[in-house]
């Protein structure tokens, strides 16, 4: 493949998350009131349109069906938090196609990057790179509490990354949690006061579900009624039972 055309794909794609964190900037507010939700969503939906279109072109049919269906799954909420949390979706799941592109330039799914068409094919569940089977997001202010859900899938055996446990020294800190996501068989997050403020955490929460990952939400002085619509339909843990369901996961 030459270097130029791969060059030109991945400019293409990135274009769009310039656009999308554009969008994020011109609608963002911290107070609900001023959100103006019928303009955003208007907005995104171009946005949307016009990304899959790029994406069929630049890359492939089989990318634009993940794409879409990627679309269609996306909840619909009301105010800036949700607003937020929608476009680092979106920003996760571009992030995750460039990224596949430039370690895979030659996947068979990538059509027409590699000029060869092919039948769309199903994506797999499970990776020989797995090397986690748990991603424990967590406020660094929740760090107590998240060194005993460690400690405790450590007891029964089950591999977890805890940034402050498993990054080193030098690591590229965006680079290693982007990388172990998607390496981990589930992600974890810690649900606190403090997390649902945490920036960071929200990213990973998005990165997750951009990844189709299994998400289990643990309850730390929380209530299901304060999760984040995205996590609202998954089944959640409340923190202090939390030690007996580890346990049946030997």
């Amino acid at each position: 493949m030459h270097q130029q055309r791969l060059n030109e794909v991945l400019a293409a794609i990135d274009g769009q998350r310039n656009k999308i964190q554009r969008l994020h900037d011109e609608y963002y507010s911290s107070y609900d009131a001023a959100f103006d939700e019928n303009g955003a969503l208007a907005s995104l939906q171009r946005w949307c349109d016009r990304t899959l279109k790029v994406i069929k072109d630049q890359v492939g049919a089989t990318e634009a069906a993940k794409f879409r269906r990627a679309c269609s799954s996306v909840p619909r909420g009301r105010g800036s938090w949700h607003w937020r949390e929608l476009c680092q979706y979106f920003d996760t799941h571009l992030v995750r196609l460039i990224d596949d592109i430039q370690e895979n330039p030659d996947d068979p799914s990538f059509e027409n990057l590699i000029g060869t068409p092919v039948s769309p094919q199903p994506v797999p569940i499970g990776s020989d790179n797995q090397r986690y089977d748990v991603f424990l997001s967590y406020s660094t202010q929740d760090k107590d509490e998240a060194r005993q859900i460690y400690d405790a899938l450590a007891e029964v055996g089950k591999s977890c990354f805890m940034a402050e446990k498993s990054l080193q020294p030098g690591d590229k800190f965006q680079d290693e949690i982007r990388a172990s996501i998607r390496a981990s068989a589930e992600v974890w997050i810690l649900v606190s006061p403090r997390s649902i403020q945490s920036a960071w955490v929200q990213r990973e929460v998005s990165a997750a579900w951009a990844l189709d990952k299994r998400i289990v939400p643990v309850l730390l002085q929380c209530s299901p009624r304060d999760l984040p619509e995205i996590l609202t339909d998954a089944h959640a843990i409340d923190f202090h039972k939390l030690h007996d369901y580890i346990k049946r996961l030997r």
